[in-house]
């Protein structure tokens, strides 16, 4: 799958966060749901900045996302 992010958030606070914040617990749900041995999810981009570093990234971290040299990686144990 893909591994970049366009994500239109609300201009204004605290519109912007509370957005930002359901995406990043929206892709972490899929990302816990995927098939055995598929589990997890790699966000290498957002809005075409590196994820890790992009303005929205606190709302992924908070939803468990961690920042790597790839991006925002978002591991689930095998046995989950």
């Amino acid at each position: 799958g893909g591994r970049a992010l366009l994500l239109a958030l609300p201009p204004d606070e605290p519109e912007r966060t509370r957005a930002g914040q359901a995406v990043a617990r929206a892709l972490a749900r899929l990302g816990h749901e995927g098939p055995p041995g598929r589990r997890g999810l790699l966000l290498a981009e957002i809005n075409g900045a590196d994820a890790a570093a992009a303005p929205e990234a606190h709302c992924f971290t908070a939803a468990g996302f961690v920042p790597t040299a790839g991006g925002l990686q978002l591991r689930v144990p095998r046995d989950a």
